[in-house]
């Protein structure tokens, strides 16, 4: 297998089986909100086992850009913001996947 195809195979799994368990417990977070009455999840690319996943877990890059591109494709707002306190030892920069 040369490069080429390597890059190929890889996009294609990373539009569908790589992601999937990702997908998954981000719409049931999604789902969540929704009867909450949010319209936003902070930190999609993370995972809590306290949120019923039963797994923890924290995206590579490349997932978390094809997991991203994934919620933007179906008109999903995906935010990247700063630290909101540099100066803060609890502070933290933080995501927002908001609808």
């Amino acid at each position: 297998m040369d490069a080429e195809e390597a890059r190929r195979r890889t996009n294609e799994n990373l539009k569908g089986p790589a992601i999937e368990k990702y997908v998954k417990h981000i719409d049931a977070r999604i789902k969540d909100a929704v009867n909450d009455g949010k319209g936003s999840i902070h930190n999609p690319q993370v995972g809590d086992p306290k949120e019923g996943t039963g797994e923890s877990f924290y995206l590579k890059p490349d997932e978390e850009r094809a997991v991203r591109l994934h919620y933007e494709n179906d008109k999903y707002i995906w935010t990247d913001h700063p630290d909101p306190d540099p100066g803060s030892p609890v502070s933290n920069a933080y995501t927002t996947l908001s609808w």
